[in-house]
């Protein structure tokens, strides 16, 4: 990749999923600093510290999953709404403008066999800042297919989110 970077047939190099020591370990070990990394980050899995590390290795921090997958009723959570509703704004129009005002990138996607709300957004719309949400990550860790952490199968009564 950064042959093909330094030949100019790539513009930039990204990752994905890459953890911070994987990450800190990439950037010393080549020549090109990867211009993104991409991973789960989201209300539930707000993720400050690696994206402090990414932004102090110049790195941007991407989102692939701002919705959460639509779990842990992420569209009807009582501070998402009622920050929505004071705004005039959807929960998925919250999520998006919080990650956007915390500099990350966001490529959302609408699901429509999930039934998720649409997440269209207006940057002239008055939203709420970005410091409503940390209340928010009281329901612990990520929602991808990796085993449960102990607090949340806790908080969850032992039921899984499959």
């Amino acid at each position: 990749m950064e042959d093909a970077h330094r030949q100019g047939t790539a513009r930039a190099i990204g990752v994905d999923d890459f953890h911070p020591d994987r990450l800190v370990d990439l950037i010393t070990h080549n020549e090109v600093v990867p211009a993104v990394n991409q991973i789960e980050t989201h209300p539930y899995y707000q993720r400050e510290a690696d994206q402090d590390l990414m932004h102090e290795r110049r790195v941007q921090i991407e989102s692939w999953g701002p919705f959460a997958e639509g779990r842990n009723a992420l569209f009807t959570h009582p501070v998402l709404s009622d920050i929505g509703a004071a705004h005039g704004k959807s929960v998925a129009q919250v999520d998006l403008r919080w990650l956007i005002q915390r500099d990350v990138v966001v490529i959302p996607s609408q699901c429509a066999a999930t039934g998720w709300p649409r997440a269209s957004t207006s940057s002239s719309s008055t939203s709420p800042t970005g410091r409503c949400l940390p209340s928010v990550n009281s329901t612990p860790g990520p929602v991808s297919s990796r085993p449960p952490r102990p607090a949340m199968t806790a908080q969850l009564g032992g039921h899984r989110l499959d």
